[in-house]
């Protein structure tokens, strides 16, 4: 099911001000990307803010990084590793549950909302989740939500 909610709503500015918090974090992981060399990273699960592993273009200094999950992780025997995965530490966490918690779903952690962010809307895509959505949140049609956000969810078969 597709959701549309006014961002002045009180739903929607709680939802707004998570996505802002989402997007304040990648900017956190962008600035470390840049003083680190790495080029992407994994998050520790689905929808985190959570460093897991960094992929570089080229191998990076093995005395500081190993081979973790198809990826990179800092050595923790190592100074500069340490200072490194403090910096990753440091970091605030925000992901799909905190999603979850401000909808009120809980029952499965494997399973998560899917959001939108444009000017005026968040959108809300809850799949087949079975949730009480709350009263300031308009259901809407998949082709409406399209219309809304410019973008395709997934291409309906």
């Amino acid at each position: 099911m597709y959701y549309v909610i006014k961002d002045d709503s009180e739903t929607g500015k709680r939802l707004k001000e998570l996505l802002e918090k989402r997007k304040e974090v990648y900017n956190q992981i962008k600035k470390l990307s840049e003083k680190y060399g790495f080029k992407r990273w994994i998050p520790d699960y689905n929808c985190s803010t959570e460093i897991s592993a960094v992929w570089f273009d080229t191998n990076p200094n093995p005395k500081v990084w190993k081979k973790y999950r198809n990826g990179y992780y800092p050595k923790a025997n190592t100074i500069d590793g340490r200072n490194i995965i403090s910096e990753f530490k440091g970091i605030s966490v925000v992901d799909f549950r905190d999603f979850n918690d401000y909808i009120g779903y809980d029952e499965n952690e494997c399973f998560y909302a899917g959001f939108g962010l444009t000017d005026g809307y968040v959108g809300l895509d809850t799949g087949e989740l079975d949730v009480k959505m709350p009263k300031d949140c308009q259901e809407v049609s998949y082709s409406e939500y399209i219309n809304v956000f410019k973008t395709k969810v997934y291409e309906k078969q």
